[in-house]
């Protein structure tokens, strides 16, 4: 898609940001994995979700970054899959 290659491009420094934000979390978890920093089971929680969204934000991220450049098919289907993820997502959050 000609219209999504501007937009691509700010996805790709937001995809940057929210990439090095994710590798801190993720190894911040790794770390309380071997050594435990955190012990409430709430703090614990709400750790772990963060985890889970910051993933799927990225992965999310990266994919419509690609998906832009390509044709609107590509973006259409990789939308919706997307939303479907992010649906199932939050729903196993309750």
């Amino acid at each position: 898609m000609i219209l999504g290659r501007p937009i691509a491009k700010l996805l790709d420094v937001v995809t940057g940001i929210a990439a090095f934000c994710m590798v801190a979390v993720l190894a911040f978890c790794f770390i309380n994995a071997k050594f435990p920093l955190i012990r409430e089971p709430a703090d614990l929680e709400a750790l772990y979700r963060v985890r889970d969204v910051g993933v799927m934000v990225v992965v999310g991220l990266a994919g419509l970054e690609l998906a832009l450049k390509r044709s609107i098919i590509i973006f259409i289907v990789f939308s919706i899959l997307l939303a479907v993820a992010a649906v199932f997502m939050f729903y196993s959050f309750g």
